[in-house]
This record gives structure tokens, C-alpha cells and sequence, in this order.
């Protein structure tokens, strides 16, 4: 089990560094360049990403109400000290 625990982070180790050093070798454009594309894709696909902004707020809500709401029936049914 030890050995089997020890393989796997050292396979996890040596992923994460290949990983790594092949980003650094290949990595396709410099800084600059890079955030100009980004600019470019989000200014191509506001609507998009409005979109998903939008969704995303509506989920947290949810999450937020659902959480709140809990706690609250949660505190209810405790009696009084």
C-alpha cells in the first residue's frame, strides 16, 4: 500500500514537472502578445460572456438562498437556552 502511495506521487511529481518545463519551452507567444488576444476574444464574444456572467450570479444566489434558508431552519428548530 506504501509503495503504491509512494509510485503515485512520484508519478504525480514527475507529471506536474514535465508539465511544467514543456509550458515553459512551448509557450506560444510572450506576455504582451498574449493579453492582446485575450482582449480580442472577450471584445468578439461580450455577449457570451455576459451570458455566462449572468448564469453564474443566478447559481450563486441560488446556492446562497438554499444555504440561507437552512441555516434558518436550522436555528428554528433549536430550542431556546
Amino acid at each position: 500500500m506504501l509503495r503504491r502511495f509512494i509510485l503515485l506521487v512520484f508519478v504525480a511529481g514527475l507529471s506536474g514537472t514535465a508539465g511544467l518545463w514543456a509550458g515553459l519551452l512551448y509557450a506560444p507567444t510572450p506576455g504582451e502578445d498574449t493579453r492582446q488576444k485575450l482582449t480580442a476574444l472577450f471584445a468578439e464574444n461580450e455577449g457570451t460572456f455576459d451570458d455566462l456572467f449572468a448564469h453564474s450570479r443566478q447559481a450563486l444566489a441560488a446556492a446562497l438562498d438554499a444555504i440561507s434558508e437552512t441555516l434558518n431552519l436550522k436555528m428554528e428548530d433549536e430550542p431556546d437556552k
